[in-house]
């Protein structure tokens, strides 16, 4: 009666110590990869952020309206339009005063631009950073504006809350979760094979049971 259950023992023993060894190694995987798509998808979004915002400040319609400092439907039919064509939370247009043209939230044109990291693009320099603005959270990008003389006259600030960023890498991981669920059962059973092998070796016996057999 006691050897099934000092096999039985031996036998837990042996799977949770190679599961273990698959569950640390696929939980620190799992870990790494989605830290690497995190910082991967927030770079490109970045990039592509950029790219963005200096063709729109290449419209002569944006020169136009931020030479006048002052909106039109017009133009924010155009910043809605590219808001919608390159999935984006916000496009706005904004003057060297700090003061919205465009925003998705009609009641927000003409007030003044909120976040705090407008500041460089003012000064004639690209950038992109992560800041609370009204619509939350965001992962924004700046491309200042030049007129015909290289006169800077205001700035295209664009982006996508982070929120929509934590989705996007979230759908980036599913496959990747999926293989390493599958990882895992291939793992569970790999363990499980392992110690039923290592037992029938070891003809159920527990180890003490070995020791005291070699020396009688």
């Amino acid at each position: 009666m006691k050897t099934p259950r000092k096999g039985q023992r031996l036998w837990m023993k042996l799977t949770l110590m190679v599961l273990m060894t698959v569950i640390v190694t696929l939980i620190t995987s799992y870990i790494l990869l989605n830290q690497q798509i995190t910082k991967s998808v927030k770079k490109n979004e970045e990039i592509h952020l950029l790219k963005v915002a200096r063709t729109i400040s290449e419209y002569p319609l944006v020169h136009q309206s931020l030479e006048q400092k002052k909106t039109s439907s017009e133009l924010q039919e155009y910043a809605n339009q590219m808001k919608t064509n390159y999935d984006l939370d916000f496009v706005v247009v904004m003057t060297m005063d700090h003061i919205r043209l465009t925003h998705p939230d009609p009641t927000k044109i003409n007030q003044a631009f909120q976040g705090g990291d407008e500041e460089s693009a003012l000064k004639g320099v690209e950038s992109t950073s992560i800041a609370e603005g009204t619509l939350g959270p965001s992962l924004r990008a700046f491309v200042p504006v030049f007129s015909s003389d290289n006169t800077e006259i205001g700035v295209i600030a664009l982006g996508v809350k982070t929120a929509t960023i934590k989705l996007i890498s979230q759908e980036t991981m599913k496959p990747l979760t999926l293989s390493l669920i599958i990882a895992f059962s291939f793992g569970l059973g790999a363990a499980i094979f392992t110690a039923y092998t290592l037992k029938k070796q070891m003809y159920d016996l527990e180890p003490k049971e070995i020791a005291r057999l070699l020396e009688e």
